[in-house]
This record gives C-alpha cells, sequence and structure tokens, in this order.
C-alpha cells in the first residue's frame, strides 16, 4: 500500500484477496498466511489507512469471499468456509463486523434459524447492505 501524500509505504504478506471502503479509510484483505512465518497468520483483516492500525477480525485459514462495506462504509460483509481442507462439502457461513466490534460474528450458516433443511450460505451469491444500511440480503444456496 503506497500512500501518495507523504510517500509511506505498507506491504502486507500473502494477500489473497482485497477491497478498500468506499471513502479510502479502510482496506480489508484476505491473507493466506505461512507455516514457516509465525507473525503472518491467515485470516481477515481491517486496516485503518489513516491511523495505521491493523486488526485481524476472523482468523483462520480458510475460503474467504464476497468482502462487501455498506454503503457508509461503517459495516462489513463476507462470506467464509473454514471447514477441514480435504472434505467432500465445503459450508460457508456469513459473517458480520463493525469497527465498533471486537471481530467479525456469524450471523447466517446451515444451522441458522429460519434456513430451509439443505439449504447454506452461497459463496458465489453477491451480498448486499440495504440503502439505509439496516437490512442485508445474500442468495442462500441449495
Amino acid at each position: 500500500l503506497y500512500k501518495l501524500a507523504g510517500g509511506s509505504q505498507k506491504t502486507f504478506k500473502y494477500v489473497t484477496d482485497y477491497t478498500f471502503s468506499n471513502n479510502g479509510k479502510f482496506l480489508v484483505f484476505v491473507s493466506n498466511g505461512s507455516k514457516k512465518d509465525s507473525l503472518n497468520k491467515p485470516g481477515v483483516f481491517w486496516y485503518d489507512v489513516e491511523r495505521n492500525v491493523l486488526k485481524r477480525i476472523s482468523s483462520g485459514k480458510g475460503n474467504y469471499k464476497n468482502l462487501t462495506f455498506d454503503e457508509a462504509d461503517k459495516q462489513f460483509a463476507f462470506s467464509a468456509e473454514k471447514g477441514p481442507e480435504k472434505a467432500l462439502q465445503k459450508f460457508y457461513s456469513l459473517y458480520y463486523y463493525t469497527p465498533l466490534s471486537d471481530s467479525a460474528k456469524v450471523i447466517a450458516d446451515r444451522n441458522t434459524s429460519g434456513m430451509p433443511a439443505n439449504w447454506s450460505v452461497n459463496s458465489e451469491g453477491r451480498i448486499f447492505f440495504s440503502q439505509n444500511s439496516e437490512n442485508y440480503s445474500l442468495a442462500p444456496h441449495r
């Protein structure tokens, strides 16, 4: 990450996906980490560009997708699958985060009340927040 004002530079290792907030104040990225590098753990990271503060909001190896900010940049959601690598079926969960939280929380998965039997969070679906940022939407997977 190169900051044009001042010319400072910040490097994040093992990044596989990333997104910036609409206002450019936050960077969220996924890192696979490395078994040989104990300082760079796998997970999803929230970086406050103005304050130069990095926070891991979800930990562990997994498949992280659909990194999504709301329009006001006050909420963030993503889908993740953290099951065993060799599992025959991959079940995703929907995670939700705000900067006021310690970490992202699972708000929907295949066991969530109201989720129809044999349905799960769709890893290929797109996550949307409503215009007033009070609701979210996702496409379930049958």
